[in-house]
């Protein structure tokens, strides 16, 4: 259930723009419940930090708009592979 959360708060981390929780563990419980393990933050006194906060926020989706660029652009060479087989008549 939690496995996406998981997945997304690793990917935040590995962009290193934005503190968030290091997610540890799912844990399936018993009766179809499910557990989500993470670091614990202590998040007292944000309002101090909100500059700094939409700074890495705007950092975060440059991020992602900068991998999505690259993802596109190694996209269009898909087809371009082809152009160097040659095709040996049977």
């Amino acid at each position: 259930m939690f496995e996406g959360e998981m997945a997304s708060l690793e990917a935040i981390l590995k962009t290193q723009t934005i503190k968030v929780p290091k997610p540890i563990k799912v844990i399936d419980l018993p009766g179809g419940s499910t557990a989500f393990v993470m670091e614990h933050l202590e998040m007292g006194g944000l309002n101090r930090h909100s500059a700094l906060l939409g700074t890495q926020l705007a950092d975060l989706h440059l991020h992602n708009q900068k991998l999505g660029e690259k993802q596109k652009k190694e996209g269009n060479t898909v087809g371009t592979v082809h152009s160097c087989l040659q095709i040996q008549p049977s």
